[in-house]
């Protein structure tokens, strides 16, 4: 009962994580341009259908909102010609969008109930895989990691993935010591469905289902029955996954085509740090970089040393090494596939959805064995603890939240709205050349305005095209650069940019510089009147507001 009680109160706290961080957090461009677009159907054609002449910014919020004149088969279709991931998260979106609407609170819910449901399963598993305190310790470290309140607020298939990781292994562990693992036996195919979801949801979740083939095979490996029911369980997953197979080779030739992230050399120490890291201090606002550096090494080698501790002790168990070596088999599959492909998915942080969980029951054994004298045990765990949820708090104040994929643009729907008074006539132009972009700002701007989008690289260089500019008060650039011919004549641009709008009587009122240093981002802000003196004082001075921004 006492268990039951505290378990409650971590999953309270870990839902009340979640729903501080998400508030007033705009999309970001993979949530915007990638994952509701991919939604809604439109991510095909989106690009041929973008209006060449001045629109109304609430007819490009259309590619983002459901459609009646796009159906579930459209979604289908828009992940096989122009998409990456299979379809079950998608169709899942599709329908939230078209019932509920595509807020961004709204957006975020299957992302936040299958996170909550992933702490709730690595309880479970916790407790009949190792025991009750270990099962609480783990679930805890979930629920209030950085790690955690991020994938379960991220308008993406990667916290629906964890939480089908975990009931399936779940599933599979089950199976693995039941004696009645029979045909008639139904937590069979609950166990082949989840896989068949799982399958559905991310491509890589072939290796979890490789690492609980392993598991059960290892569980069982004198008994014939095992042999059988495992090949019968192979044999209907892969038939119940082939009719995506075709999808999966148009999508294989689509991406070895077109330049993605993972197109690299496979960077093992890569994943071993990050995996060292799961609970970075990445959210901390420390103006010294080489303080943070140190205490995220410092952290990580703490994480480090009592996650081997925890192996040492859990590995006695006969049932943990078992666990343990289908684990290795596991990462030695997922290995083979990054060198054979020459791809380097494996440390990207949002592709640990099942490692991460699993560290956590490591970490958690380490803490339970560590001595009881001195209280050391109780100090270090409730340190710990405590550097975890002051990392999450962190996160959940932070405005603009820090995040990943570029939640530093959310600062320029912001100083969009602010800029234009009630009667003002604004228009915002910005390139199509990143839907990720494109999309962010469009999903984050709340205010009705104009919008010309330039299919070419740059909106700046594209402006001297434009012929009603005279007909605006407000005019928003947003830009982006990315190769280093880009920078270098961006400020030549810009300053032939100033003479051509100082020709309508524009004065440049802000430069906000964002981004990183790969792909800078700007928002240019002219106006034919000088700002009111209330609207001066409500916002931070220009190069306060850049030297913030850039620390980012």
């Amino acid at each position: 009962m006492k268990s039951r009680i505290i378990f409650i109160i971590i999953l309270l706290i870990g839902a009340l994580l979640r729903i501080l961080y998400s508030l007033d957090l705009p999309l970001d461009g993979e949530e915007a341009g990638v994952a509701t677009l991919q939604a809604t159907g439109q991510a095909q054609h989106y690009s041929q259908k973008l209006p060449d002449v001045i629109t109304p910014i609430d007819s490009i919020r259309n590619f983002i909102r459901y459609s009646p004149d796009h159906s579930a088969r459209d979604v289908f279709r828009s992940l096989r010609y122009a998409g990456m991931h299979p379809p079950f998260y998608y169709l899942l979106l599709h329908y939230i969008i078209k019932f509920f609407g595509n807020s961004a609170i709204i957006l975020r819910a299957i992302s936040f109930f299958a996170s909550l449901l992933s702490i709730c399963y690595l309880y479970r598993l916790g407790k009949d895989l190792f025991n009750e305190k270990i099962g609480l310790y783990a679930a805890a470290f979930l629920a209030f990691s950085g790690y955690g309140i991020w994938l379960g607020t991220y308008v993406r298939p990667y916290s629906l993935i964890m939480l089908l990781s975990l009931v399936s292994t779940y599933q599979a562990y089950h199976l693995s010591i039941s004696k009645a693992a029979s045909f008639r036996n139904i937590n069979l195919y609950l166990y082949i469905l989840t896989v068949t979801l799982g399958l559905y949801t991310i491509y890589h979740f072939i290796f979890v289902f490789i690492f609980q083939i392993a598991l059960i095979l290892l569980t069982n490996f004198r008994n014939k029955n095992t042999i059988i029911t495992t090949l019968f369980i192979i044999t209907l997953v892969f038939l119940c996954f082939s009719a995506w197979i075709p999808s999966l080779r148009t999508q294989m030739n689509v991406v070895s085509k077109g330049h993605f992230y993972f197109h690299e050399k496979v960077d093992i120490f890569h994943f071993i740090g990050d995996a060292a890291s799961i609970n970075s201090v990445r959210y901390f606002q420390l103006n010294s970089f080489l303080l943070k550096s140190i205490i995220a090494l410092i952290y990580a080698s703490i994480t480090t040393v009592v996650v081997v501790y925890g192996l040492y002790f859990s590995l006695k168990i006969g049932r943990i090494r078992i666990f343990a070596l289908a684990i290795i088999i596991h990462l030695l599959a997922y290995l083979l596939l990054e060198f054979t492909m020459n791809l380097n998915t494996l440390h990207k942080i949002k592709m640990l959805f099942f490692i991460i969980p699993v560290l956590y029951f490591f970490l958690a054994a380490g803490f339970s064995h560590l001595p009881k004298g001195f209280h050391l045990r109780n100090i270090a765990l409730t340190l710990f603890v405590a550097v975890l949820l002051a990392n999450s708090v962190a996160a959940c104040c932070i405005k603009p939240k820090l995040g990943s994929h570029g939640r530093y643009l959310e600062v320029f729907p912001r100083y969009i709205s602010e800029y234009t008074e009630l009667n003002d006539k604004s228009i915002l132009i910005l390139s199509s050349r990143k839907r990720r972009l494109l999309f962010q700002i469009i999903h984050a701007t709340k205010i009705n305005i104009d919008v010309k989008i330039f299919p070419s690289p740059s909106a700046l260089s594209q402006l001297p095209k434009m012929q009603d500019l005279e007909n605006y008060d407000v005019v928003f650039i947003a830009d982006i650069r990315e190769t280093k011919a880009e920078s270098a004549s961006f400020t030549k641009k810009t300053v032939k940019l100033s003479e051509y709008l100082n020709k309508y009587h524009f004065t440049l009122l802000e430069h906000i510089e964002s981004g990183n240093q790969s792909s800078p981002c700007s928002l240019y802000i002219y106006k034919k009147t000088p700002i009111p003196y209330n609207l001066k004082t409500s916002i931070a001075p220009t190069s306060c507001r850049q030297s913030h921004l850039l620390a980012l």
